[in-house]
């Protein structure tokens, strides 16, 4: 984990899902979704890490994949207040502009 992960989310839970773990040769790869707290707002997230091995089985690399963005609308759709109304507008405006060109004439956004 990153500090500032740890540092803004120190309630973390982690639940397998999907393919679990999977390993081959020097690399494994494990899909689960995170469970945490930010500020009293409860939310979660799936995460892809992908970890690649030396030969005497210690971690070379290490990838984790996650969408931040995804997760800053989580958050915001349930913050309070004033500045939870301008958290919504900034992230659900970075969010439409990032589905720009994604989705095809008259599909809707989930």
């Amino acid at each position: 984990m990153f500090d500032w992960d740890l540092r803004d989310t120190s309630s973390v839970r982690i639940r397998p899902l999907g393919v679990g773990l999977l390993v081959k040769g020097n690399v494994a790869v494990r899909e689960v979704v995170f469970e945490a707290t930010w500020k009293g707002i409860r939310y979660e997230y799936p995460n892809l890490a992908v970890f690649e091995f030396d030969d005497d089985g210690k971690i070379r690399a290490y990838r984790s994949y996650y969408d931040k963005l995804g997760i800053d609308q989580r958050i915001a759709n349930q913050y309070p207040g004033v500045q939870g109304r301008l958290f919504r507008l900034m992230v659900n405006y970075l969010v439409a502009q990032g589905e720009k060109g994604l989705l095809k004439p008259g599909e809707a956004r989930r």
